[in-house]
């Protein structure tokens, strides 16, 4: 992993940068949010119950 700075775009009247990790094989990029989003994720959905809507 390298790290190479980004251009991200922060709304219609200006972009801001911000430095992230590179991977320069595979091409992934990894900044401080990915990593906090990665380690707090949602519990997945263990049952689903289907809804039949009457006409």
């Amino acid at each position: 992993m390298m790290a190479d700075s980004f251009l991200d775009l922060l709304d219609d009247s200006g972009a801001i940068g911000i430095t992230a990790l590179h991977c320069p094989i595979c091409g992934e990029v990894l900044d401080p949010i990915i990593l906090e989003n990665r380690l707090h994720r949602p519990e997945p959905i263990r049952y689903r119950t289907r809804t039949v809507r009457k006409r």
